[in-house]
């Protein structure tokens, strides 16, 4: 049985439905570069444990070329995600931001993060299709991948407004299924960085994130 989806879905589906901006920013005037070898080591002290995992499976499972490992030790970490509510309301200013990330790919001067708000569910880290496509997103750009600006009829998680028409992002909660994403245009730009083969991961089964 599927279970009630929780608060936190419920208000950005009703943002999304409003056509209100959920503005996922990012540090879009460098890049895109690639980094170097087939591992990106990530460390996570977001609080979104469960959500970053499946993030990070997904883009594994996209196979592009280069695989994103977790570590425990932030010193051997290339990129850092962390939770900080007061400095994504100081970067978005009035916009609705969920997360940034820092840089587009590595950058010699500037450290790589992804800045997370603090985490929306109230049960602990319980991820859905939402929540994972918006840390896949951000992912996309520590790997080296812009906006997918104009993108209409395909599907891209790097559409900067997280809106997915052609994802079917409307019919998660019925079907017990939604768009998590990296899908065929973000795959394509990953791979062409990187060089691997590409698998476009189009949905993940709410019922198995929830459970």
């Amino acid at each position: 049985m599927l279970r009630r989806p929780p608060l936190a879905l419920l208000v950005v589906a009703a943002t999304i439905a409003g056509s209100m901006l959920v503005a996922l920013a990012s540090a879009a005037s460098h890049g895109p570069s690639r980094w170097p070898g087939d591992v990106l080591r990530v460390h996570d002290a977001s609080g979104w444990d469960a959500t970053v995992e499946r993030a990070v499976a997904q883009w594994n499972a996209a196979d592009v070329g280069i695989r994103i490992e977790l570590v425990a030790d932030p010193d051997d970490a290339q990129v850092d995600i962390v939770s900080d509510d007061r400095r994504i309301d100081g970067y978005c200013a009035d916009r609705h931001c969920y997360a940034f990330a820092t840089t587009i790919g590595p950058r010699p001067d500037k450290e790589t993060m992804i800045v997370l708000r603090r985490p929306l569910v109230h049960e602990g880290d319980r991820p859905n299709p939402w929540s994972v496509r918006l840390v896949v997103h951000e992912l996309g750009h520590a790997l080296g991948l812009r906006h997918a600006e104009g993108v209409t009829a395909e599907c891209a998680v790097m559409r900067s407004d997280l809106q997915l028409p052609a994802c079917g992002a409307a019919d998660e909660v019925a079907s017990g299924m939604g768009p998590c994403g990296p899908f065929s245009a973000d795959v394509r730009e990953a791979a062409r960085l990187y060089g691997g083969p590409g698998r476009p991961q189009a949905s993940c089964l709410w019922r198995a994130l929830r459970d």
